[in-house]
């Protein structure tokens, strides 16, 4: 077998060891964290929320039409949100899904009232 011919198959080789390695990387990423995502709906229209992100820290949102969705991914942490209605009647409901599936949920009904959600994600 010719010099060249075994560079070649020695480059072809590692190429396919260096997308493994990538592949494997994207295996473990989805496979450690959860997928995190926060719902707000409700017949009210208009909202503030509050939630917090993936590094942990506080966001929050004024004037939001409803249905609202966030989400992100995290290794492990606490979720939070809050919804609060901006109207004299109505109903607000919050829900935090992890990996698609329905973590907590909350409702309020009337003027002003908030719906929040809290736990912890391990």
């Amino acid at each position: 077998m010719s010099n060249n011919l075994k560079y070649i198959i020695s480059l072809f080789i590692l190429s396919l060891l260096i997308i493994a390695c990538g592949l494997c990387s994207t295996v473990n990423k989805v496979k450690t964290e959860k997928h995190i995502e926060y719902e707000v709906t409700g017949t009210s229209g208009l909202v503030d929320i509050t939630i917090s992100n993936e590094s942990g820290g506080t966001e929050q949102f004024s004037n939001v039409t409803t249905p609202w969705k966030k989400s992100y991914y995290m290794k492990s942490g606490h979720v939070y949100i809050s919804a609060q209605n901006q109207r004299e009647r109505g109903t607000v409901n919050v829900k935090v899904y992890v990996d698609g599936k329905v973590l907590k949920e909350s409702s309020s009904e009337g003027a002003y009232v908030i719906a929040s959600v809290s736990d912890w994600v391990y």
